[in-house]
């Protein structure tokens, strides 16, 4: 019996943000040094430095101002790798997909103990062992509205079985065997 797939995660595209993001850092960081650039520019035009010199000047504040921002950078990349690759696909046996840094994910429906959503757009799926979250999902609430009436419908299972297996010979069993121990 072949699984029924029920919703595949949208990815939000990530790298435009990041580009936006790592823009507004340059402007920034222009920002920053706009006014000491002005300042000795302002010098070597009434003549009072040399363009040598005013290089000279220029040095410390263009490498504090390029270290920030190179870390600035590293941060955006860092955060491209590790949010590009989430996917989930929701099947009527399992989850599964990729989360942080491309870490590959299967969680089996017996397994999985809640769902809920969280920032980013962002699905988050508790189990016994822990929380795995998936962020920047365009349809994070189709998602999050499937897991949730998987869940459901598999615990009513659970409860029609219990139901069943209740009947009043198993009742009185139970009775016996709880009595014989105390």
């Amino acid at each position: 019996m072949e699984e029924k797939v029920y919703v595949v995660s949208e990815p939000i595209h990530f790298k435009n943000i990041i580009r936006m993001v790592m823009l507004i850092g340059l402007f920034v960081a222009l920002f920053v040094l706009f006014p000491e650039l002005n300042r000795v520019l302002d010098d070597y035009i009434d003549g009072d430095l040399w363009f040598s010199e005013m290089f000279e000047e220029m040095i410390p504040y263009i490498v504090v101002v390029g270290f920030w921002y190179g870390i600035f950078l590293l941060a955006c990349f860092l955060l491209n790798w590790a949010f590009s690759k989430m996917s989930i696909v929701v099947t009527d046996k399992r989850v599964y997909g990729t989360s942080y840094f491309g870490q590959r994910v299967d969680l089996p429906f017996d397994s999985i103990t809640a769902v809920s959503t969280g920032w980013l757009s962002g699905v988050r799926v508790s189990t016994a062992s822990g929380v795995i979250k998936f962020y920047l999902l365009k349809n994070s609430n189709v998602i999050y509205d499937v897991i949730n009436s998987l869940l459901i419908q598999r615990q009513s299972k659970e409860v029609e079985i219990k139901e069943v297996v209740q009947t009043p010979e198993v009742k009185s069993a139970a009775i016996d065997v709880t009595e014989e121990i105390r």
